[in-house]
């Protein structure tokens, strides 16, 4: 019955993590022994994996990392000890594997023959990713793997809720702002706004983060 439950509740995660397995295998033969991996800021290959187990290692990372969010109220002391259901993170979850399987999926379709541009698919990508995220931020109780994890957050559960509030709005507008921007600025400049992007939604939160703790010092 268990098993029954899980797959009616999981089976958006499950297509998730299967295809990448299900796009290798189909197009195994096509692949060639070399498959790029890493791409340069000018888009081009600069990293690539011997054709055989290398080429499966993400999509089994991906696994691994599905089954540590799903199970994270089992072996996180912070979300045992306040009964925080799994269900809490499947939001997250499910975005940041399909994130990943996609990724994965773009960089088979080159070796296919396909014309993909996978910096900006990836570049597209992750401003997606982190502005769906954002929107959930919020929501996400203390932990020690998902979220914004200080020594300010991780030991107050106000400092956590207000940061992450913050944070998760900050995401979303950054990430929407970055998103449309990528359409008119040039190849030389797109590097440096992506540079730029991950430091707005990297770095104020941890500023914001140790602020609240000052200032519940000097209340």
């Amino acid at each position: 019955m268990k098993r029954i439950n899980f797959l009616k509740d999981e089976w958006p995660q499950l297509l998730i993590l299967l295809l990448p397995f299900a796009i290798l295998a189909a197009a195994w033969d096509q692949l060639p022994e070399r498959l790029p991996t890493h791409w340069g800021l000018n888009g081009h290959p600069n990293g690539y994996t011997e054709k055989g187990i290398g080429f499966f290692l993400i999509p089994l990372l991906n696994v691994g990392l599905a089954a540590l969010l799903i199970w994270i109220g089992k072996i996180d002391p912070k979300a045992n000890k306040m009964n925080l259901p799994s269900a809490a993170m499947k939001p997250i979850r499910l975005v940041i594997t399909a994130f990943l399987s996609a990724m994965v999926s773009v960089t088979l379709l080159p070796s296919m023959g396909m014309n993909v541009d996978v910096k900006t698919v990836v570049e597209l990508g992750l401003p997606i990713m982190f502005l769906l995220i954002g929107n959930y931020l919020p929501a996400v109780k203390p932990n020690y793997f998902v979220g914004i994890r200080t020594p300010w957050t991780l030991e107050s559960p106000e400092n956590w809720r207000l940061t992450h509030a913050m944070a998760g709005k900050l995401w979303v507008i950054a990430s929407a702002i970055f998103f449309v921007l990528q359409f008119f600025l040039s190849e030389t400049l797109q590097p440096i706004f992506f540079g730029v992007y991950l430091g707005v939604i990297i770095i104020p939160p941890l500023v914001y983060s140790y602020m609240l703790f000052q200032k519940s010092k000097r209340a």
